[in-house]
């Protein structure tokens, strides 16, 4: 498949239990401060939404070069779990823009290089 930079991206490190979006993914969100995390265990797919504050499931992004991040262990243990990941090794995939959201099929992400 091939990483296309020029896509939404993401990737999962299970090591440091971080969630790193791609600032192209940002983008597509408008760049919030705050995003909600959904997550499909039966289709494996992954959703990201811009939201506030007080909003249900809100997550505060931290910004690192051309990449937000977001620590949430539990979630990327589950991911990695329900996947079937091999524990050490970091896994990015290519997402697609739907109405005010971006979604990753987790069945094609790729190891990281």
């Amino acid at each position: 498949m091939g990483l296309d930079y020029s896509s939404p991206g993401i990737s999962f490190d299970l090591k440091n239990g971080r969630i790193f979006v791609y600032k192209t993914t940002a983008e597509a969100i408008g760049h919030p401060e705050y995003a909600r995390f959904m997550f499909s265990p039966e289709d494996r797919v992954f959703g990201i939404q811009a939201c506030g504050i007080d909003d249900e499931g809100a997550h505060r992004f931290r910004v690192s070069g051309d990449q937000y991040t977001v620590k949430i262990m539990a979630l990327v243990r589950f991911i990695y779990e329900t996947c079937g990941w091999e524990k050490d090794v970091t896994f990015r995939a290519v997402g697609v823009v739907r109405l005010d959201a971006v979604y990753f099929d987790l069945k094609q992400a790729e190891k990281a290089r």
